[in-house]
């Protein structure tokens, strides 16, 4: 009995492949549809953030002369300095403290001005 197959229930078969396939074929089109909107989408939003850059993009400042170092923002004493020692000159600030209050923009363009 299960050996034997109809000729219905072959053309049984094919209407239900048909209508599968039709399906797939459809849910397709409908997402290829969504996708192409989707890169329409896309593309606009490439194109204005281009704008946007191009409008609101400062101009590179090139320049080769050398970065003048920050002024110090600690207060000058008015007591005068201990000079036995050094031989009139003032002691050098230790190494550690010598850009202590200076800005993260000043420290980043001290160190690419050494590069």
């Amino acid at each position: 009995m299960w050996d034997l197959l109809k000729k219905t229930d072959i053309e049984q078969a094919k209407q239900g492949l048909k209508l599968r396939r039709a399906e797939a074929l459809r849910r397709h089109a409908e997402e290829s549809q969504n996708l192409d909107a989707d890169r329409v989408q896309l593309e606009t939003l490439n194109v204005l953030v281009d704008i946007f850059v191009q409008k609101h993009r400062k101009p590179a400042i090139v320049s080769h002369a050398p970065i003048a170092p920050p002024i110090s923002p600690q207060p000058i004493s008015t007591h005068p300095i201990s000079t036995q020692n050094s031989g009139g000159k003032a002691p050098a600030e230790p190494r550690h403290r010598r850009h202590l209050g200076q800005t993260v923009y000043a420290s980043y363009m001290r160190a690419a001005s050494r590069v």
